[in-house]
């Protein structure tokens, strides 16, 4: 009884009393501590993965399975795995390792999208010009404006003007907008939002290069034309109304002009209009937000905004055709409206897309035209001897 109850009183001392030698002092187990490792074991709590044997462990390894002997950066990743201007071309092929977003390029990573630089009012302004091959002196020249936000390839992109440029015979350039405030590329059309804060000339810059391209290419002083897409379709408005006589066209897609530049569109000589535009318009609405609901500043209507440059053309006649819907799935039609004057070459046209939104129709949006092919026919119609 005695032995029993010394064993008992071990019993509960031990309990009490944490990491204490309670068993057999020779027994090994009970004589090492339990957070203590014996020097002759790995411990795995140590142990470096690096899979691909570059290195770099595992954990800050971005780039897995490089190939054996590759020099590799701080994150792991080798030349062969970069792919540093997103070309699609990996960097150890690449030889040209700043291609223009959304560039096509070739094999070895190069495109023909390579941004120039003109000086303007102080400032570097980046521009794309295309020429096909073998372009006539005298050729036409068309600029091409990318929206608010976009950049100048994202719109040589999908607006396939170059391809049209090769057939048709003309040049293009794609300027590029600055930086605004809000960390947005945008030409400067006049938005309430950047009165006051925004200075840069984009009118200016416009005029400016079309004539040295004018000049330094050989190309039309009377055949040349500005298009764009919504903050491109704006300056549009910008140029008809406070340019000079440079351009001799303009054709906006999803644009709108400000009420205050409407209202003071009285001094310069009227020019050829074209406006493309869905009636769903989400961004730039058909119907106009004269009471500047969303900030941009007041803008009248598509109709008002149509029958006023047409009554200021001094239009005779009003040709209307609704287009074949030859793509049932896009949820919308296309209405033309052709305002015409028989001598003076004034034409306004504009293309309803009912039901559209603010897009590109023939790249994205209704696929019943091919806006671009009826911009370049529309440039082509107002140009008369």
């Amino acid at each position: 009884m005695k032995h029993f109850k010394n064993l008992l009183f071990l019993s509960i001392l031990c309990s009490l009393v944490l990491f204490t030698n309670c068993g057999d002092s020779d027994d090994p187990v009970a004589d090492t501590p339990s957070n203590t490792s014996d020097d002759s074991t790995d411990d795995d709590s140590t142990t470096v993965l690096d899979a691909d044997g570059d290195g770099i462990a595992d954990t800050g390894d971005t780039c897995a399975d490089t190939p054996s002997g590759e020099t590799v950066d701080s994150k792991g990743c080798s030349n062969s795995q970069r792919d540093t201007d997103g070309d699609g071309v990996s960097d150890d092929l690449d030889t040209c390792m700043e291609s223009i977003e959304g560039a096509t390029v070739d094999e070895n990573g190069c495109s023909n999208a390579k941004y120039s630089t003109f000086n303007y009012s102080s400032l570097d302004r980046e521009y794309i010009y295309y020429e096909p091959a073998g372009l006539t002196i005298n050729a036409p020249l068309i600029f091409v404006m990318h929206g608010y936000s976009d950049d100048a390839s994202i719109i040589e992109l999908y607006s396939g003007f170059n391809a049209i440029a090769d057939s048709a015979g003309f040049a293009v350039c794609y300027p590029r907008g600055t930086i605004d405030y809000l960390g947005n590329r945008f030409f400067n059309a006049g938005y309430d939002f950047h009165l006051g804060v925004e200075t840069v000339d984009d009118l200016g810059f416009l005029e400016t290069l079309a004539e040295y391209l004018q000049t330094t290419h050989g190309l039309d002083p009377n055949r040349t034309y500005a298009t764009g897409l919504s903050n491109g379709g704006d300056m549009c408005y910008k140029i008809a109304c406070q340019g000079s006589d440079i351009f001799r066209a303009v054709a906006s897609v999803a644009g709108f002009i400000l009420q205050d530049i409407k209202d003071n569109c009285i001094n310069n000589i009227p020019i050829p209009i074209m406006e493309i535009h869905g009636t769903s318009d989400d961004v730039s609405p058909y119907d106009g937000d004269i009471n500047n609901t969303d900030g941009w500043g007041a803008y009248p209507s598509t109709d008002s905004m149509i029958e006023f440059f047409a009554n200021r053309n001094e239009y005779t006649t009003l040709q209307t055709v609704d287009f074949p819907d030859i793509n049932s799935t896009d949820g919308s039609t296309v209405t033309s409206l052709k305002y015409t004057h028989l001598s003076n070459c004034n034409d306004v046209w504009l293309y309803r897309i009912v039901g559209g939104g603010h897009d590109w129709p023939g790249s994205f949006g209704n696929m019943d035209i091919n806006s671009s092919i009826e911009i370049w026919n529309f440039f082509q119609s107002t140009y008369c001897n």
